[in-house]
């Protein structure tokens, strides 16, 4: 494997590129990298195919933040080669970073391109990019709906939210490819969310049918944190690693770490000496932070050979804005109602009168109102509730 690095400086404030700002009908920019040709291996229909990927940057919407806003697409942790062991279960996170400006990301799978004007790699039957390899599910499908908490994981998964993607490769000959974007959204002065820039990440996954037979690493804690600026939090983590039935003597020793993309958060292993592990992350989140998400990896890894069963798992932190009308809005319990949003119970510390708007985390506005009629979502889950005058993050329970 071999990694090539390629730099230059585009200005935006010198023609023609000057062209672009301020320019409602193309303010999306796009820089393409491409070379011929992919890995002829590849057994699932790219093989030999001109390989393009690319990133994209919404000046548009990136002024409407700030004219004098700025942005950096998200630093990727772990290299775009996967060796990964037949009908073994796979947990794996590319570790997108977005440390300096910490806005909120959501991820999906997206073709791989073979031309720089965005035409898609051709995958052979069955395959896309949905379904980009042969992971298990009963009756011999590769198209089932995912279940990565199944023994084995069930299907392709992808958390949108944190990146990880779970599956169970079942063809031990397999050389695949997959393509993930990362969407960054960033608020403007008025309080919505727009989307700043687009950046792809695009991997090859090769099956390996050497490996002995062994459980990899699981971990077990929260992969969604909500807190506010100000809060202390710690949250466990723990590490298992359970001994393959009639195989395996021993149970293997693991090890974790994580990233330290949080300045001033700790990760801690309570007992390095220990079989299995257990880590608490701590943070005393500063109350004049910046940005309203962050994010970190957790690595777990045995001591196998020929290849090691490592599992990456990725966890989001979101931070809800002090002046919200919720102030813990982890703790807050909400009625459930229908939707779309109709007459009902407002929300506590809302002021009467107040214009709001309620989004899901990915930026999609789901419905608005007045504060006289505020209803919480009739599905469970985290969403963000934006007013004229403050914002929070509040969760949906059942």
């Amino acid at each position: 494997m071999e990694e090539h690095t390629y730099d230059t400086v585009v200005d935006f404030s010198v023609a023609p590129l000057s062209n672009f700002v301020g320019n409602a009908s193309c303010g999306e920019v796009s820089f393409l990298i491409g070379q011929c040709c992919r890995n002829g291996s590849i057994s699932t229909g790219p093989a030999t195919q001109d390989f393009w990927t690319s990133c994209t940057i919404n000046l548009t919407n990136l002024y409407a933040v700030s004219p004098t806003a700025t942005n950096n697409s998200p630093k990727y942790g772990n290299n775009p080669i996967i060796f990964t062991c037949c009908n073994r279960p796979y947990r794996y996170n590319q570790e997108s970073i977005n440390s300096l400006e910490h806005d909120s990301v959501s991820y999906s799978l997206v073709p791989g391109l073979r031309e720089n004007t965005g035409v898609p790699v051709l995958y052979s039957s069955p395959f896309s990019e949905k379904y980009p390899v042969s992971s298990f599910c009963f009756g011999g499908r590769i198209d089932c709906k995912p279940n990565p908490n199944a023994n084995p994981p069930q299907g392709f998964f992808m958390d949108t939210s944190t990146g990880d993607l779970v599956f169970t490769p079942v063809n031990c000959t397999e050389v695949a490819v997959l393509a993930i974007e990362v969407t960054e959204y960033r608020q403007t002065p008025t309080g919505s969310w727009v989307w700043i820039g687009k950046s792809r990440g695009d991997i090859e996954i090769a099956m390996r049918n050497d490996c002995v037979s062994n459980n990899p690493p699981e971990i077990i804690g929260q992969r969604k944190i909500f807190a506010c600026p100000g809060d202390s939090i710690c949250y466990s983590y723990t590490i298992k690693d359970s001994a393959v039935a009639g195989r395996q003597l021993n149970p293997d020793t693991v090890s974790v770490k994580w990233n330290q993309s949080i300045s001033g958060a700790t990760f801690k292993v309570k007992d390095p000496k220990s079989r299995e592990k257990e880590a608490v992350f701590c943070w005393k989140i500063p109350s004049d932070i910046k940005g309203k998400s962050y994010s970190f990896t957790i690595t777990a890894e045995d001591q196998v050979c020929p290849l090691k069963n490592i599992t990456i798992a990725g966890v989001n932190v979101y931070l809800c804005d002090r002046l919200a009308a919720v102030k813990k809005p982890q703790l807050q319990s909400l009625r459930i109602y229908p939707q779309p949003c109709t007459a009902g119970q407002p929300l506590n510390g809302l002021k009467r009168g107040v214009s709001w708007e309620m989004y899901d985390l990915s930026g999609r506005k789901l419905c608005a109102g007045q504060s006289d009629d505020l209803l919480a979502p009739s599905k469970p889950g985290v969403y963000l509730l934006r007013s004229d005058s403050a914002s929070a993050i509040i969760e949906v329970i059942p």
